[in-house]
């Protein structure tokens, strides 16, 4: 079928996504594979990087609270982070929590994939 041109040339679809995104302006996408399903993650063009850089603990727990003042993933606090989801949610997000200075937006499921933090406005 490809020889016929039916169909496109093998690993030509994945190139294509990243040149259009990149002359469109927007972030790189995010390609996953888990237990045999491919998934992949397109980002707006929102920035989501701290313009600060972050240079300690404090810095990044202010940095993730200042963040979460609209609903965030796992995921976006990650990436804001840089480090890793386990770093990020057991030193980062897990006190902010136990502190009361984010609360999941579903308590009920807190391992759900739709999960997402919000800063408690004082």
């Amino acid at each position: 079928m490809e020889l016929l041109s039916v169909t496109e040339n093998r690993y030509s679809g994945i190139p294509t996504i990243r040149k259009e995104l990149k002359n469109s302006g927007l972030p790189e996408p995010i390609f996953k594979v888990s237990r045999g399903l491919f998934s992949v993650t397109f980002r707006n063009g929102e920035t989501i990087t701290p313009e600060i850089t972050i240079k300690n603990s404090k810095e990044m727990a202010k940095a993730v609270l200042d963040f979460c003042y609209t609903p965030r993933s796992r995921a976006e606090i990650i990436t804001l982070t840089g480090k890793s989801q386990t770093y990020t949610m057991n030193y980062i997000v897990k006190p902010l929590l136990e502190k009361g200075l984010l609360r999941m937006t579903n308590p009920e499921k807190p391992k759900s994939n739709k999960q997402k933090y919000v800063a408690v406005s004082n």
